[in-house]
């Protein structure tokens, strides 16, 4: 049989560094259903972890069952799941047998609720570990696994809306939806729960399908806007794990001066906030996005109508690379890689007379062959063999060829390529088995650059948005005069190296200074450094930029919002609410400041420096609720900035409550007498609402506040105007209700926490008493006139017993002997309750009264000399045994 012969000789010849495209990142790009790692089993055993598998996945949920072993049915069991190889992990639902567990690393909550049932409402896997413990009595050995283990390097490619930007960067060429400014209009409270849009139809949706492993499913958009700020909700809900920084979204307005990026991620909150939460779109938990984007920053000309916008949106859950999509996209120059090699082989063959050439590259550190059937030639057709008598081959790639063999984005480093030789029908073999080897340096994108342009004294500094380097590159700019005007870079026309810092993991450069430079036209040549290599330096990578170094922007903080009331936060009227604020500038003029109700303006005055206040003495005419402050402040130079708050910089507000709280008052439940000076009060207490200011409405105009609480002239005043009139709120007291009681409103007692009941005494003396009760709430106001309520006290006198005699039927008076009655009599000043019982003689022996006298036996003499006093209370008898004696 002849075989062909192969020189083992490979000329590989890099004509230029390969452009890499930013947008990419390297991503793991492998068949859909390749495991990346495993989850070994374990079982707890008297203390001891005994190894009983493991289970392996890939990036897609799925399910694989164990039979474990070393398990009784009569005891709760204790599961450990351990990650093997692989990058993220998570699980979906975890059951031995129909059972779910009844802890997850301790946790009784969430995570087993979560793992309960297959929904991808997943949890992540930690590194130490997954401890599940399921209840005793289960018979079953079989355990059920549903989980998904990510590739060590994953997709870097976000989604983009419309769709049509998908792989593409967004610029001013590029498609965007079209918002109607005011179309939708309302405020957005950052909480993650969308209650504002609950009714309201998305302003995009989009069907997504990652290729991460994460959940096929619907991508909303809403957008609104105020007179201050452009809204924006993003439900993403394929992305059902949560990644920290790597998740984020982004929102693209095209304007006048370019494509404006706002991004938001768990870093990155200036324009919104990031929320991992529960929606009605789907079952479980996922990402939502919110922003708050003040329109001053959409360049938004004063007769613009519609915002172009566009969506980016990334939690991991990623698109595949372009190849997967059928996309391919040009390089940043359009630099390529040319590969010249030389291969002999035999013509009288015939089941190799027809052959192509493929060539792959993967990174040198892989350190193996191509997978003929996993990767991917780097040449997107065959390489025909051209002339039979051949011998000499060569081709060049083009800008478009931004992904190696394995599907992963060509990056700065190393890399080793390959030749292989398809024959027909017959299997191919290799030409060279990656003897060779080139250095890729990562390209600049200079049109992704911009400049900050700061007013004259300060700085101005070069930015740029993502995907404008390879990640973590040192960038350098030079300040390029091209001096003779050829367009060319020419030797001496770059000023020195001004270090721009190291460029971010999405490719992005964070602003970095590069002079206080004068208005005018300006030209940066821009490199990063790769591999110890520079990028080059020509007008392919130069940026120009305009700055016109205006006067520095007025901004205004409110440092504080005070009231002069004891209470910190409320006032009443008579009180005094100050205002302090900061500017970052001069102000060309002190400006009126509005304190609560619109009426009155309080010039501010000067306090020191940059720092002003402002004071208003508060009313009984005011409307009540948080104190609204507005101003505009002035500075040179035409810029301005209003205020419009209830809140200080820290937070503070003050609330001015002038309605005194309400209750009542009632003795011993609303008893029209008592006997007693000890009374129990029933106390009720309320700090009722007050009235807000009214709102007078014009559609689509903003609200007017309006300094009067007659509805009367405000309804006048609105049909006059032709405005929707609104009648004045109910704004909330300031509550925090105390008490003070009084028998004669001149003494009161301490105040105290209003509660349900007081016990309190009255004077002594019969007659009506009356009660005054007081209340006051958190501002001081106390109810004009006292609250009361009144008894009449009908105390009896103190009881008073008269003895009027102690007699014997002894012939002789004073004595008695055995068989001697003794009788008293006595009176009292008050009808008695009850008669009682009289003890006369010894103490064994009670009388009711009734009988009035009782026989004196011998058994009830004491056998001493007692006095009458000890042995029947009285003190004008003596009493011996058959004797007598004398007093």
């Amino acid at each position: 049989m002849l075989h062909i012969h192969m020189k083992k000789s490979l000329l590989l010849l890099v004509t230029a560094l390969l452009c890499i495209l930013p947008f990419w990142s390297r991503t793991a790009q492998a068949d859909r259903h390749a495991d990346y790692g495993e989850l070994a089993v374990s079982v707890l055993v008297d203390g001891v972890w005994i190894e009983q598998g493991s289970l392996p996945y890939g990036r897609f949920v799925s399910e694989q069952s164990f039979q474990l072993s070393s398990i009784q049915a009569d005891e709760s069991a204790l599961i450990r799941l351990l990650q093997q190889g692989g990058g993220k992990s998570h699980l979906d639902s975890v059951l031995l047998g129909t059972q779910s567990p009844i802890e997850v690393n301790e946790d009784t909550a969430a995570s087993v609720r979560k793992l309960a049932t297959a929904d991808q409402d997943l949890i992540n896997v930690e590194a130490s570990g997954m401890i599940l413990k399921f209840a005793s009595g289960n018979p079953s050995h079989v355990l059920k696994v549903a989980a998904r283990v990510e590739p060590e390097v994953i997709s870097a490619i976000p989604f983009h809306y419309p769709t049509s930007n998908l792989y593409k960067d967004f610029d001013l060429g590029s498609e965007y939806y079209t918002y109607s400014i005011n179309s939708s209009r309302g405020k957005l409270v950052m909480d993650g729960q969308l209650d504002e849009i609950s009714k309201q139809a998305p302003f995009f949706q989009q069907y997504t399908v990652p290729d991460s492993g994460h959940p096929d499913g619907m991508t909303y958009g809403w957008v609104w806007n105020d007179d201050e700020n452009l809204y924006v909700a993003i439900d993403f809900t394929p992305d059902n794990t949560f990644d920290g920084d790597a998740d984020y979204t982004k929102v693209y307005a095209k304007t006048n001066s370019g494509v404006k990026e706002f991004k938001v991620s768990v870093p990155e909150t200036t324009w919104g906030q990031p929320f991992f939460t529960y929606t009605d779109k789907v079952v479980y938990q996922h990402k939502v996005y919110e922003y708050q984007i003040p329109l001053t920053n959409l360049e938004i000309a004063a007769d613009q109508t519609e915002l172009q916008l566009g969506f980016a949106a990334y939690g991991t859950a990623a698109a595949g690379n372009a190849t997967d999509n059928d996309q391919t996209f040009a390089g940043i120059d359009g630099r390529d890689i040319s590969v010249s090699w030389t291969a002999y082989y035999y013509t009288n063959d015939p089941d190799r007379q027809t052959y192509t050439f493929d060539i792959y590259v993967l990174p040198s550190a892989l350190a193996r062959t191509p997978n003929l059937v996993s990767n991917r030639p780097f040449n997107k057709t065959p390489i025909p063999y051209g002339d039979e008598n051949q011998v000499n081959w060569s081709w060049t790639g083009a800008s478009t060829d931004t992904l190696d063999s394995a599907g992963v984005p060509l990056a700065g480093g190393d890399y080793t390529v390959f030749i292989y030789v398809n024959f027909t029908p017959v299997a191919g073999d290799w030409v060279d088995n990656g003897s060779f080897s080139l250095t890729l340096q990562s390209d600049v994108d200079a049109s992704k650059f911009t400049v900050v342009d700061h007013y004259t004294g300060t700085q101005d500094q070069l930015q740029s948005a993502a995907n404008a380097v390879g990640a973590g590159l040192p960038v350098t700019a030079y300040l390029w005069t091209d001096t003779n005007s050829n367009g060319i870079v020419d030797a001496g026309e770059l000023g020195p190296a001004l270090s721009l810092g190291t460029s971010a993991t999405d490719g992005s450069v964070a602003a970095a200074n590069v002079g206080d430079l004068i208005a005018g036209t300006y030209k940066f040549v821009i490199t990063s450094t790769d591999n110890g290599i520079e990028s080059t330096k020509d007008v392919a990578h130069a940026v120009t930029v305009t700055l016109t170094k205006g006067a520095l922007p007025l901004s205004v903080t409110l440092n504080s919002i005070s009231s002069s009331n004891p209470t910190a936060g409320v006032a009443k009227a008579g009180d005094t609410v100050t205002v302090t604020f900061t500017s970052n500038r001069e102000l060309s003029a002190l400006p009126n400041v509005y304190i609560g109700d619109f009426g009155t303006a309080i010039p501010a005055t000067s306090v020191s420096g940059n720092v002003y206040s402002a004071a208003r003495t508060f009313t009984a005419s005011d409307s009540e609720g948080i104190v609204r402050i507005y101003f505009t402040a002035s500075a040179s130079g035409g810029t301005s900035k209003t205020v419009d708050t209830t809140t200080d910089n820290s937070g503070n507000s003050v609330n001015f409550d002038k309605t005194a709280p309400t209750g009542t008052l009632s003795i011993n439940g609303g008893a029209a007498a008592t006997d007693s000076v000890s009374v129990t009060l029933s106390v009720t207490g309320e700090d009722p609402d007050g009235k807000g200011a009214l709102i007078l409405t014009k559609a689509e105009k903003q609200p007017l506040l309006l300094a009067s609480n007659s509805d009367s002239i405000l309804r006048e005043l609105a049909a006059s105007m032709k405005l929707a009139a609104q009648l004045p709120p109910s704004v909330p007291g300031t509550g925090n209700v105390r008490m003070s009681f009084s028998n004669d409103e001149v003494s009161w007692s301490a105040w105290e926490p209003i509660a349900a009941t007081k016990t309190w005494i009255l004077p002594a003396g019969n007659g009506t008493k009356t009660v005054y009760m007081k209340l006051k709430d958190a501002a001081g106001n106390e109810t004009a006139t006292a609250i009361t309520a009144s008894i009449e006290l009908q105390e009896a006198a103190p009881l008073a017993v008269t003895l009027n005699s102690i007699t014997s039927s002894n012939p002789t008076a004073g004595v008695a002997k055995v068989g001697d009655t003794v009788t008293v009599t006595f009176t009292s000043n008050r009808e008695l309750s009850v008669l009682p019982n009289v003890y006369i003689g010894d103490f064994g022996t009670q009388y009711p009264p009734r009988a009035l006298a009782a026989t004196c036996t011998a058994q009830r003499v004491r056998s001493r000399l007692a006095t009458a006093k000890e042995l029947c209370g009285f003190t004008s008898l003596q009493v011996l045994p058959a004797v007598q004696v004398k007093q």
